[in-house]
């Protein structure tokens, strides 16, 4: 399944005010961005930079490039997906593809041991990650889970990676909130 396929399916309301101080659905649409490189495909929800909300802008603050991690004190909140390595896939031609995507999402510092898994990196984020479709392994350094739809996972700041199970392409919701590390 292809990036544009999985995003047609994708929709994203955001509530606001508008300038009579009266709720309103502002956006109502499929994913502001979309970025696929290889098997790793991020849409897009919504971005925020700070405390304060303002309800009575309307702008798409999801639009603009596809980064990684959240901008300090913010949070991203998008759709990704996980397409399976086809078993040919060699492990130097698996860590290629990821050094790429990672590349791609400005994400390049946060492969900091991939000992474990091509796939592994490290932010400083606290992710709320829900798996909608497929089924896709969450490896640790020391450990591994299979997770399911309707499945989710609070990732703390680890070093971290993702990986398709069996044939299908997974699609999963992540909430990236930008935190210090201790």
């Amino acid at each position: 399944m292809s990036a544009l396929e999985i995003a047609e399916g994708l929709r994203r309301v955001i509530t606001g005010n508008n300038t009579s101080g009266k709720s309103i659905i502002a956006i109502d649409d499929g994913p502001a961005e979309v970025l696929e490189n290889g098997t790793i495909g991020l849409y897009e929800a919504w971005n925020d930079e700070g405390a304060t909300i303002v309800r009575t802008n309307h702008e798409d603050v999801a639009k603009g490039d596809v980064v990684l991690a959240p901008p300090a004190n913010g949070v991203r909140v998008r759709w990704f997906s996980i397409a399976p390595f086809g078993k040919d896939v060699s492990a130097e031609d698996q860590l290629e593809s990821l050094n790429e995507a990672f590349d791609a999402m400005g994400g390049h510092g946060s492969r900091v041991n991939v000992d474990s898994h091509p796939g592994m990196h490290l932010t400083k984020t606290m992710d709320v990650v829900a798996v909608f479709k497929g089924r896709i392994k969450l490896i640790m350094e020391d450990g591994e889970v299979e997770l399911k739809p309707g499945d989710v996972v609070i990732q703390r700041g680890t070093n971290h990676a993702w990986e398709a199970v069996g044939d299908e392409t997974a699609i999963c919701l992540g909430v990236l909130v930008d935190r210090e590390l201790a």
